[in-house]
């Protein structure tokens, strides 16, 4: 028995407020940010600090700019483009041939039970992969992977490949210790099991 996605609808050039209203709306939507810190069903209070305030900054310039305001934090901002601009010339002219920011919902069934889903990617090559950004902290390639098992990071791009109804995906990270992009880590599609969403499914899923 392996976890199988349907009915997924595929939302392009939609702004985040408008994914975040659309995943409110009716029944919830699971995303994995949501699993994987939930406690009885409900997310705890969640501190947005200064570190995820860049790395979102940094996501925005690269993928949807139009919704990145600099007054916000001219500071913050300076650093957010230096590091995009980093970015883009080690990626040489690649990150313009991705589709940013493609939000996603389905159904995800397990065992006869059904979960929804969501999930908004930062970057897809079209019928090929899923690629997303990591501004982090870590220095090295090795301290990158333990964060990867730390955060579950497999599991967030098993459900984004799921949705893409693609077979690989891309961890890009950008070190803010190293002032520099670390190695793209490769994730492979694994069949349909993993046993985070099989969980997931066996505890909300209806």
């Amino acid at each position: 028995m392996h976890l199988t996605y349907s009915n997924t609808q595929r939302f392009d050039n939609m702004p985040f407020h408008a994914y975040i209203n659309l995943i409110a709306k009716g029944e919830k939507n699971y995303s994995h940010s949501f699993l994987k810190s939930e406690i009885a069903g409900t997310s705890p209070i969640f501190i947005i600090t200064e570190k995820v305030k860049l790395g979102k900054m940094v996501d925005g310039i690269l993928t949807s700019p139009d919704e990145v305001d600099p007054a916000e934090n001219p500071q913050m901002f300076k650093q957010a483009c230096k590091i995009a601009s980093s970015i883009k010339v080690n990626f040489k002219g690649m990150i313009e041939q991705f589709k940013p920011q493609i939000s996603y919902t389905a159904d995800l069934s397990y065992k006869g039970l059904v979960l929804p889903v969501c999930g908004r990617l930062d970057w897809l090559l079209e019928r090929q992969a899923v690629l997303d950004l990591k501004v982090t902290e870590a220095k090295t390639d090795k301290e990158f992977a333990a964060i990867i098992r730390h955060m579950g990071y497999g599991n967030q791009m098993f459900n984004y490949m799921g949705l893409a109804g693609v077979k690989v995906a891309y961890l890009m990270p950008y070190s803010t210790k190293a002032n520099a992009c670390l190695s793209v880590v490769k994730v492979e599609w694994t069949g349909g099991a993993n046993s985070f969403w099989e969980n997931s499914v066996i505890k909300f899923g209806k």
